[in-house]
């Protein structure tokens, strides 16, 4: 049986981490679904320091599909990825950047993340809030599909997620 976090994904997905999610920058996770077997996702973050998006790690999808309906999914996971091993890694974090050297801010650092499925059509992995799934499910229960029940459902701030961590 297919999982209720791959039923949003009839595009591809970044289901983890979410929208404003607290997090450990040494130990980060992500995952998602991807359209094609096998695909490279990118996981891009934003550098305050030049404006810029690099990507700072690369994830595979799996080569076997998680079908649905008529769409096969391939899930995609990179687990405990240590954000410190990025070079210049605060400067990602530094959301308060004035032009001098990148510090965390005091009380909480943010970064902004984004994730793109090489050789896709799509520009960028949808991304959802915390209740993203339970929206769905009820978006589905009062007679949407489920691609429109995704979009309906996707973050305001899609395809960007912004993480948090305490300084």
């Amino acid at each position: 049986m297919i999982s209720a976090a791959a039923l949003l994904c009839t595009q591809s997905c970044a289901i983890s981490p979410h929208n404003g999610e607290l997090v450990d920058w040494t130990s980060l996770d992500f995952s998602g679904y991807a359209l094609q077997s096998s695909a490279t996702i990118e996981v891009q973050a934003y550098d305050y320091s030049t404006e810029t998006w690099r990507v700072v790690t690369t994830a595979t999808a799996n080569a076997e599909p998680t079908p649905y309906a008529a769409e096969e999914l391939y899930r995609w996971a990179l687990m405990d990825f240590d954000f410190t091993t990025v070079p210049d890694a605060v400067c990602y974090w530094d959301h308060t950047y004035d032009g001098g050297p990148c510090t965390f801010p005091a009380g909480q650092a943010e970064a902004r993340l984004r994730f793109k499925e090489v050789d896709s059509p799509a520009p960028y992995l949808t991304t959802f809030e915390e209740d993203g799934i339970e929206c769905v499910l009820e978006a589905v229960g009062s007679g949407e599909d489920w691609f429109t029940a995704g979009n309906m459902c996707r973050s305001p701030d899609s395809p960007v997620v912004t993480v948090r961590m305490l300084s």
